[in-house]
């Protein structure tokens, strides 16, 4: 039940003031992993915890970027804070195992050679908070993941001025802090192929979570203001689906593309559905509740935008990108790792349904 837990449904987000990407120090020196860059943005960055927040550079080809989130978790009141079921601070357990995407060396590897910012999640807030709340006594939440975010897109800027092609990608709560940090890194990048693909994401929630969570985490400022029908979201942002804002970046931006990666069953983006409605255990009703709508809002966005792909495998397991499977998950005839080189391409590939 623990490993379930520390994955995350998330949600999403708001922004903050930071520096410019010149006030970012680089501590190249401080390698915690080899090959990696460790950079500190500053002491306006930091995880749930107010430990300081730090991001990962692996240097390669500047002419394609791969950003991306980490997940781990969220919280939005006091009983899911106090659960301990959102990482506090920085952890680099995932980069140090080199599975999956993180085997850069792999041949089979569509992310072989590319630059790689790898931005980590500690804020308990999907990368879109801007809040620091105290939701009981000596149990203080710094929501600054939309804080973090833009700290490591803007040292990216200044770093990869001219990219290519940039893929904007994240597992579980990095998965919707890939969805609302991507049409950002359209804008900046106007001329290069972005490809947004979000990892076990679905957003299937509630009707009360957008209070709940959204109005929590303060998420308002972290929304490109300049996407017709997300602007007018920053006034009540409760109201936010996450199919809603597929469909309007996939609209403003239709060269570029949107994906996700789900499977039929996710037990982790299950039990946090369950939490929402206010169950201790899914039970087998909301699972097969939450799979139902996984699989219409997948259908509703692909039927609002050409230039959107899904990728759905049977099972339970949460997440693609970071495991083994990354390179074997193979469903009717088609490799998911082949699928996402076509996206990587600029193709569409199609949606992949389990028989």
């Amino acid at each position: 039940m623990k490993r379930i837990i520390w994955a995350v449904i998330g949600c999403l987000v708001a922004v903050a003031w930071v520096p410019t990407p010149a006030a970012a120090q680089a501590s190249a020196a401080a390698q915690a992993i080899p090959g990696w860059e460790e950079v500190t943005p500053g002491p306006w960055a930091v995880c749930s915890d107010s430990s300081p927040f730090k991001f990962y550079v692996g240097s390669g080809n500047p002419k394609r970027l791969v950003i991306f989130f980490q997940g781990g978790g969220a919280c939005w009141d006091a009983g899911t804070c106090a659960a301990s079921i959102h990482r506090p601070r920085v952890e680099l357990d995932e980069l140090r195992a080199g599975q999956g995407m993180y085997a850069r060396g792999n041949f089979d590897n569509p992310f072989r050679g590319w630059t790689f910012v790898w931005i980590p999640y500690c804020s308990a807030d999907i990368f879109w908070g801007d809040a620091v709340r105290a939701y009981a006594p000596g149990l203080t939440i710094h929501h600054r993941g939309a804080t973090n975010a833009r700290a490591a897109l803007l040292w990216t800027y200044a770093r990869v001025p001219d990219p290519e092609v940039v893929a904007v990608t994240g597992r579980s709560a990095g998965a919707y802090g890939s969805l609302m940090w991507a049409p950002h890194v359209m804008r900046r990048y106007p001329r290069a192929r972005v490809v947004q693909l979000g990892d076990v994401g679905a957003g299937v929630m509630t009707d009360t979570f957008g209070r709940q969570g959204f109005e929590t985490w303060n998420i308002a400022g972290a929304l490109p203001e300049w996407i017709p029908g997300v602007a007018g979201l920053r006034a009540r942002a409760e109201t936010l689906s996450v199919p809603q804002v597929y469909v309007e970046i996939a609209r403003t931006y239709p060269r570029n593309t949107m994906a996700q990666f789900n499977t039929m069953m996710d037990s982790t983006q299950i039990f946090f559905y369950a939490l929402m409605k206010g169950e201790r255990a899914p039970s087998p009703a909301t699972a097969v509740e939450w799979s139902r709508r996984m699989q219409a809002s997948l259908r509703q966005i692909k039927a609002s935008v050409p230039n959107f792909s899904s990728f759905t495998a049977p099972g339970s397991r949460h997440g693609i990108l970071t495991f083994p499977e990354y390179y074997t998950e193979t469903v009717g005839g088609v490799r998911f790792v082949d699928w996402l080189r076509q996206l990587l391409r600029g193709w569409r590939p199609g949606d992949v349904w389990p028989p």
